[in-house]
C-alpha cells in the first residue's frame, strides 16, 4: 500500500506503552505457588500477548494446572492482577516515538486502541497517563481483537486497505489477517518476537514507524 492509511489501530501494551514486561512479572507472581510450571506458565503468557487475560487464566487452570477454575476465583485473579501491574503501567515509559506520532498524527488521522487489556482497566490507564485525547476510541476485552477491528472499519466507513493494525504478539498479526488489513509489527531492538518467516513489517519504535509511513506519504 503506497498511500498514508486514513486509520491506525495500535496494541497497547509494548506498542504504546512499554508494559509488556509489568505483565509477565504479574504472571510469574500469581502463579509463584506453582514452582514446578510457573516457567511454563510466563513461556505460555509470553507466546499469547495480547489476548484477555481471562482466557489465559482458564487455559492455565483447564491445560497446565488441571485444576478447575470458578466464576470467584477467577475474579479474584484479575483483581491481583490489576493490583500488580496498575501502578507500574500509569508509571512505566513510553514506547520511544509514541506519544510524539501521536501528537502528530492524532488530527490528520484516526487512532484507536485495540487491547486485551479489560476494557474499563484499559480506559482507566489511557486516562491516567493524559492519552485520551489523542484516541478517536480505546477498546479492550472481553471484544476479541478481529471483533474490534471490524467494529473500527464498521464505524468509520474505512476500506480494509486504508486501515494498518500495529501489534507486538501473533494475536494482533492474527487479527489483522482475519480482518484483511495490513499489519506492522513493533519488536523492541535485541528483543524476541514472534513474526519471524512471516513477511511482517517490524519497526523497533514509533520513531521507525513514523519514518516508514511518512516515505509513504510520499511516494
Amino acid at each position: 500500500m503506497a498511500v498514508m492509511p486514513e486509520v491506525l489501530v495500535f496494541d497497547f501494551d509494548g506498542v504504546i506503552l512499554e508494559s509488556a514486561d509489568i505483565k509477565t512479572r504479574a504472571f510469574r507472581e500469581l502463579f509463584s505457588a506453582y514452582p514446578d510450571k510457573v516457567d511454563a506458565i510466563v513461556e505460555y503468557h509470553e507466546a499469547n500477548a495480547g489476548i484477555s487475560r481471562f482466557l489465559k487464566f482458564r487455559h492455565i487452570y483447564g491445560s497446565m494446572l488441571g485444576r478447575p477454575l470458578g466464576p470467584e476465583e477467577e475474579r479474584a485473579l484479575g483483581e491481583r492482577f490489576a493490583d500488580l501491574v496498575v501502578e507500574e503501567v500509569i508509571r512505566c515509559p513510553f514506547v520511544p516515538g509514541a506519544l510524539e506520532f501521536l501528537q502528530a498524527n492524532f488530527r490528520e488521522h484516526a487512532l484507536f486502541v485495540a487491547s486485551g487489556t479489560p476494557e474499563s482497566e484499559l480506559r482507566r490507564l489511557v486516562e491516567a497517563r493524559n492519552l485520551t485525547a489523542y484516541f478517536r476510541e480505546v477498546y479492550g476485552s472481553p471484544a476479541g481483537k478481529p471483533a474490534i477491528l471490524e467494529r473500527i472499519l464498521a464505524m468509520t466507513g474505512t476500506p480494509r486497505a486504508s486501515l494498518v493494525f500495529v501489534g507486538d504478539g501473533m494475536s494482533d498479526y492474527e487479527a489483522a489477517k482475519a480482518a484483511g488489513v495490513e499489519f506492522i509489527g513493533r519488536a523492541r531492538p535485541g528483543g524476541r518476537h514472534p513474526f519471524e518467516g512471516l513477511g511482517v513489517p517490524i519497526v523497533a519504535d514509533l520513531f521507525e514507524l513514523e519514518r516508514r509511513l511518512g516515505a509513504r506519504r510520499q511516494s
